[in-house]
């Protein structure tokens, strides 16, 4: 009887080492697909993602600066009429000869 124990439990440990040897594959292979999708997404941000990101930036700036001058042009066309109301009010406040 003992014997049979002792064979069971021989046996136990040869399976609970088969079993923890599969799970250490199994954790080793998850750990490298993981890192190889992090990999993937770094390559795809830093390829991509950041140069287009950059692009609208610039694109961004660009058009920033084209509005302030179209602002500063249109104030400039603002202040027209009444710069022309002034000077017409100056014209005929002039003595007539």
């Amino acid at each position: 009887m003992e014997k049979m124990e002792e064979s069971i439990h021989g046996d136990m440990e040869k399976i609970e080492k088969s079993i923890r040897e599969d799970m250490t594959k199994m954790e080793t292979s998850l750990t490298r697909k993981i890192e190889d999708g992090d990999n993937a997404i770094r390559l795809i941000l830093e390829n991509d993602i950041v140069p287009k990101i950059n692009v609208i930036a610039e694109n961004h700036l660009n058009l920033y600066h084209g509005l302030e001058n179209l602002r500063q042009d249109v104030q400039k066309y603002e202040l027209l009429p009444i710069r022309m109301s002034l000077l017409e009010q100056e014209v005929f406040k002039q003595p007539k000869l």
